[in-house]
C-alpha cells in the first residue's frame, strides 16, 4: 500500500474523528502513546491511542460501530485494533482512568519535553540494532521502545549504552533500567531470558568489532564499487558461513590475480551477514586499469623463446638488476567483470540465489 500522508499527521486525523464522533462527556482524556508523537518510530510504525474513560464498555461499542473491519485484541487491556486507517494500523487502548497502566501515557509527556535530534537518533539507531537481532518488541520477548528509549536518555551515545548493557547482563541476571516517571519500575524486567542471551552474543560482536559488526547497506554501496545480494532460506548465518564466503572471495581473488603474473592491482572487500542474506561487496581500484606501466621482469623468469618476444616488442635490457624493463599497457581492463564472473561461478553452488545488487 502506498501511503500518502505521514504517520503523524495520520494520528492527527484520528483523534479528530473520534473527538468528533465521541461525546466529550463520556471521556476524560484522548491522547497518542508510542513512538510517532516522539518521532522515534522505525519502518512501518502502529498508532497507539488511548482513551481515559469510566465508561469502557461505552466506548468499545461505539468504537466497533465505527471502525467495523477491526478486532478486539487478547490481554489484560481492552483494546480495539483496526488494520488502515489512513494506510496505519491502529490500537485503540480503552482504560479505566483508576487502572494503573494509565500510567503509560506518562512516558510520552516525559519524553516530549525532553526530546531533541540527537537524542531522537540514537533511539531510533538503538530500536534498529535490536531489531535486526529479532529482539525487539514485547511481543516477541524483547526489549520495548520505552526500554530502549530509557537506555538511550541515560548515555550520551549508542555504543555505550550498549556496552553498558552487556556488562549488565554478564555481571547480572537482570539489568535494571528504572522507568523515570514511576520509581522503582524496571523497564528492563519484561525481557525473556532467551532474548537476554542473544543480546550477549549480538552485542558482544558488534563491540568486538568481528566480522558481524553492524554497518548498513548504504556503507555498502558507498564504500565498493561492486556489491552482490545473497538470498538463504536459512535466518542467520554462522562464523563458519562467514569464513566460507570470505575464503571464496580471497580464492578466487589470488586465482585471478596470478594469471596477470607480475601484475599486482589493489583489491579489497566486505561481507555483511544478516537475517536470510548475505551482501559482499569488492573495490578493484580503477586507477590500476589504465593507463601504461614499466615492468621489470627478471630475465630468470623467462625462456629464450619469451625473452626474444619481448626484446622484439620494445623491451629493454637492464644489465645492472638483471631484468627487462617493458613498457605496455596494463593488462585484463577487463578485470572486474573477470573476478565477478568466476566469484559467481563459485558461490552459486552454495547459494543458487546470488544476484547483483
Amino acid at each position: 500500500m502506498v501511503r500518502k500522508i505521514s504517520p503523524e499527521l495520520a494520528l492527527a486525523k484520528v483523534i479528530g474523528e473520534l473527538r468528533e464522533k465521541i461525546d466529550h462527556s463520556l471521556y476524560e482524556e484522548i491522547l497518542s502513546a508510542g513512538s510517532v508523537p516522539l518521532g522515534t518510530y522505525i519502518e512501518d510504525p502502529d498508532l497507539d491511542i488511548f482513551i481515559v474513560t469510566k465508561s469502557v464498555k461505552e466506548i468499545h461499542d461505539k468504537l466497533t460501530k465505527f471502525y467495523r473491519w477491526g478486532k478486539d485484541k487478547n490481554g489484560e487491556l481492552t483494546i480495539y485494533w483496526v488494520p488502515s486507517l489512513f494506510g496505519y494500523d491502529t490500537d485503540f487502548v480503552i482504560i479505566h482512568p483508576d487502572d494503573h497502566k494509565v500510567q503509560t501515557l506518562n512516558h510520552v509527556r516525559y519524553y516530549r519535553e525532553r526530546m531533541n535530534d540527537d537524542f531522537r537518533a540514537n533511539i531510533v539507531w538503538l530500536k534498529r540494532f535490536f531489531k535486526e537481532i529479532n529482539c525487539y518488541g514485547a511481543e516477541t520477548g524483547g526489549i520495548t521502545g520505552i526500554c530502549i528509549t530509557r537506555l538511550a536518555e541515560m548515555f550520551i551515545n549508542s555504543k555505550i549504552s550498549l556496552g553498558w548493557l552487556i556488562q549488565e547482563l554478564l555481571m547480572k541476571k537482570e539489568p535494571f533500567i528504572e522507568d523515570p516517571t514511576l520509581d522503582g519500575r524496571n523497564l528492563f524486567a519484561s525481557v525473556k531470558n532467551f532474548k537476554r542471551g542473544i543480546m550477549i552474543q549480538e552485542i558482544h560482536k558488534y563491540l568486538s568489532g568481528s566480522p558481524w559488526e553492524l554497518r548498513d547497506l548504504h556503507y555498502f554501496f558507498n564504500t565498493y564499487d561492486r556489491v552482490y545480494h545473497i538470498s538463504r532460506n536459512k535466518k542467520l548465518g554462522t562464523d563458519k558461513e562467514f569464513q566460507y564466503v570470505y575464503s571464496v572471495m580471497r580464492k578466487k581473488w589470488n586465482e585471478l590475480k596470478n594469471d596477470t603474473k607480475w601484475w599486482n592491482p589493489f583489491f579489497t572487500f566486505d561481507i555483511l551477514v544478516v537475517p536470510y542474506d548475505i551482501y559482499i561487496g569488492f573495490t578493484i581500484n580503477p586507477k590500476e586499469l589504465l593507463g601504461t606501466i614499466t615492468e621489470l621482469i627478471p630475465l630468470h623468469k623467462l625462456n629464450e623463446k619469451s625473452r626474444t618476444s619481448l626484446l622484439d616488442r620494445g623491451a629493454i635490457y637492464n644489465a645492472d638488476i638483471d631484468c627487462l624493463e617493458y613498457k605496455r599497457k596494463k593488462p585484463f581492463e577487463n578485470l572486474i567483470a573477470k573476478y565477478e564472473n568466476i566469484l559467481v561461478q563459485a558461490l552459486v553452488k552454495q547459494y543458487p540465489k546470488i544476484s547483483r545488487a
